[in-house]
């Protein structure tokens, strides 16, 4: 007896291998006027069925098939054996089974190969969650996608994202990530590199700066800004102290916040045994020179002609 297997518009037609074909068979005996018989199993299609009235197979335009009515165009005669066999695909899901697109199910989805489970769709108050054999899985509720238990339960802090072996690319975001806890100071939203004009010029009177170098890098991760300044100065004319502006981003600005940088310097004059620093405070984005020694307190750098530098720092900002 062949069996025609039609999967046009069915959700089994598209399980795979796994999924197995099964016969369902329901007898019933003609009473000279009824049409029209309730089957067991949904055929999803007239071409998966096989009837026979007293062991003689019906042509297909004797009978029509609608959901689970089985309606013949003549009432069986009085007595005749009917048998309706209907051909279908067992996708191995639990509970209520999706009988064709636009139906609904109220049990899980469950996938099957070699007889063990290897993953579900299911749902729980309301949110579809997809897992694999061990229960990990991902939920979808409005706007999010969580990891979560098979019944799109909470899963915390127990779902890494790839490994050393199987990696992702890159990863694409709009927003900031978390990183070891949940709160702000934990959030880095900002990973940046690019570079920069220094300025130099006086405290007191700005003046005019003729450079033969002066370039700045920087790299920004969260609120970590690293900066290295190179500088190459033939004249200035600003009087007072030294400061170096045009920073990319302005320091931390809360009450009392500092930064220190090194610098490495040539032909600068200073006090015997002097070392030059960097000096950021709080909101700015300029850095004061100071210079000090194992005698005496520090105090400003002063604009001079002719020098070199190179100078870095690393300082936080508020975001």
């Amino acid at each position: 007896m062949a069996l025609t297997r039609v999967h046009t518009d069915l959700i089994e037609g598209s399980l795979g291998g796994d999924a197995s074909e099964e016969l369902q068979v329901d007898t019933f005996t003609g009473d000279g006027t009824t049409v029209t018989f309730g089957l067991t199993r949904l055929p999803d299609h007239a071409n998966n069925t096989q009837i026979y009235i007293s062991g003689v197979y019906q042509q297909k335009d004797t009978y029509t098939v609608s959901g689970l009515n089985l309606t013949f165009s003549e009432a069986p005669a009085i007595g005749e054996s009917i048998e309706a066999v209907v051909a279908y695909v067992n996708p191995m899901y639990s509970g209520d089974h999706v009988k064709k697109s636009g139906d609904t199910m109220t049990g899980d989805l469950i996938f099957q190969r070699g007889g063990s489970t290897v993953g579900s769709i299911a749902a729980g108050s309301g949110v579809m969650a997809i897992t694999g054999p061990s229960g990990n899985g991902l939920s979808f509720p409005n706007n999010l996608v969580l990891p979560s238990t098979s019944t799109a339960g909470s899963k915390d802090a127990s779902t890494d994202l790839g490994v050393s072996y199987s990696r992702f690319k890159d990863l694409h975001l709009s927003g900031g990530v978390y990183l070891g806890g949940t709160g702000s100071a934990n959030k880095l939203e900002d990973v940046e590199s690019g570079t920069f004009a220094p300025i130099v010029y006086g405290s007191t009177t700005e003046g005019t700066t003729n450079y033969i170098q002066h370039q700045g890098f920087y790299e920004k991760v969260g609120r970590v800004v690293n900066i290295m300044v190179t500088l190459g100065v033939t004249s200035m004319t600003g009087t007072g102290g030294m400061i170096i502006s045009g920073l990319p981003f302005a320091a931390r600005s809360d009450s009392g916040y500092e930064a220190l940088g090194s610098i490495m310097y040539n032909n600068f004059d200073t006090a015997d045994a002097s070392q030059l620093t960097a000096y950021l405070s709080a909101g700015q984005v300029k850095l004061n020179i100071f210079q000090s020694s194992d005698s005496a307190a520090w105090g400003v750098s002063w604009c001079q002609n002719d020098w070199a530098m190179r100078l870095t720092i690393t300082y936080q900002t508020d975001a």
